[in-house]
């Protein structure tokens, strides 16, 4: 069972344009996945244990391919981010659990202000035609799905993660 089941995309596309605005969903194929954000080759994450600020989109397009890791990258439609990505992460730091995820500077790039979780975003993308292409890699499954999940699913990772990162 998915939460998001894409329907059409291309696997193992080598032709992106990291120029463009790109949606990233990291370890697609793991519940809950992460999501990151790019535009004009610089990428953007808010993770549990801080925050990619500016990292260029190839070094963690490459990083992911060696480490055999699964992702999806969307790219989007050049109106569908309406705040300077970089102006939106500087007001963050880090993840806080039952407060701040890593859709939560993504949500505010769009103007979203909802506690919206990740198949959210894609199907309101979908609905505002605001996803111009799917590309994934490292797909090895039969099915390109997002795993079924919920909030409390994304607090006991951010504090799982926290944890790790303590010890």
């Amino acid at each position: 069972m998915f939460s998001y089941l894409f329907e059409k995309f291309t696997a193992e596309n080598q032709e992106i344009d990291f120029d463009k605005s790109l949606l990233w969903i990291i370890n697609s194929d793991k519940t809950p996945p992460h999501i990151g954000i790019s535009e004009n080759s610089k990428f953007y994450s808010l993770k549990a244990t801080g925050k990619d600020n500016a990292i260029f989109t190839n070094d963690i397009f490459l990083l992911l391919k060696k480490k055999n890791i699964e992702f999806v990258l969307l790219e989007l439609a050049p109106h569908a981010i309406v705040k300077n990505i970089e102006s939106v992460f500087l007001t963050y730091s880090i993840a806080i659990p039952s407060k701040v995820s890593c859709i939560s500077p993504i949500l505010d790039c769009f103007a979203l202000d909802e506690p919206w979780l990740l198949f959210d975003l894609i199907n309101y993308l979908n609905s505002k035609e605001l996803i111009n292409s799917i590309n994934v890699f490292n797909f090895q499954r039969e099915k390109l799905g997002l795993g079924i999940y919920g909030e409390k699913d994304v607090v006991l990772e951010i504090e799982k993660l926290q944890g790790a990162k303590r010890k």
